[in-house]
């Protein structure tokens, strides 16, 4: 793969981010302002939520910029409200600007801890910038948190047929994927996936010296979509 320079310094950044584990809630939540009371905070929730919707609607017609400034000044209102942070990281995205995104979408994983929709967005970044072995690890975080979650079913084949390393969690992925796909190129790849997958893993079963094809790559007349963060619902 070959590195933008306008991305060579975040990388270096990213890959700390990429080592680290999810941490818990608390870990990223400041303390609340001594004497604040229940009704002061429930105003900087409705605040926040006010902005966000606001921000989506921004973004709804492109005006990215002004909706990721909504979204900043929503957290400055009220940090943890985790569709703000995963929206400002999918626009951080768009931006090329790799650390913000991944930093946001990990802060709105730590808020939502049984999301898959940020934590997918972490693989999808990491799949944009060609690093497989952490998309796929992000992807079997969102799979975690909902293992019937479409779009990280979807993507986990995708990057696994470019690994060529299916085991025997893939295989199962690729059957649930089957049971819940509704599109039909989907079906048709998962189908062929399934066939491939069994064979290859077959293949390694009987024969523990053998190795898969390294220059394996997806039919180029039939290319995939490529990974899109996933939105978050809207504000409350």
């Amino acid at each position: 793969m070959t590195i933008r320079p306008t991305h060579a310094l975040c990388l270096v950044a990213l890959a700390g981010i990429a080592a680290l584990p999810l941490a818990g809630c608390n870990a990223s939540r400041p303390a609340l302002p001594a004497g604040e009371t229940p009704q002061q905070i429930s105003g900087q929730i409705d605040k926040a939520a006010a902005l966000t919707r606001d921000a989506q609607r921004l973004e709804n017609i492109g005006r990215d910029r002004e909706a990721a400034d909504k979204y900043r000044e929503a957290i400055g209102i009220y940090r943890e409200l985790p569709v703000a942070w995963n929206n400002l990281g999918r626009l951080m995205m768009k931006e090329s600007n790799n650390l913000a995104a991944a930093e946001a979408f990990k802060t709105a994983a730590e808020l939502s801890p049984t999301d898959p929709r940020p934590v997918h967005n972490l693989g999808t970044l990491w799949e944009s910038l060609g690093y497989l072995d952490d998309a796929a690890r992000w992807y079997g975080e969102a799979l975690q948190r909902d293992e019937n979650y479409l779009p990280s079913l979807r993507r986990v084949a995708i990057v696994e047929e470019i690994r060529n390393k299916p085991d025997a969690t893939t295989l199962e992925r690729v059957r649930r994927a089957l049971l819940i796909e509704q599109d039909p190129w989907w079906k048709d790849k998962f189908r062929r996936d399934r066939l491939r997958f069994e064979d290859l893993i077959n293949t390694s079963k009987t024969d523990p010296m053998s190795k898969v094809d390294p220059i394996y790559r997806p039919d180029p007349a039939t290319p995939p979509p490529t990974p899109a963060p996933a939105p978050a619902p809207g504000a409350p």
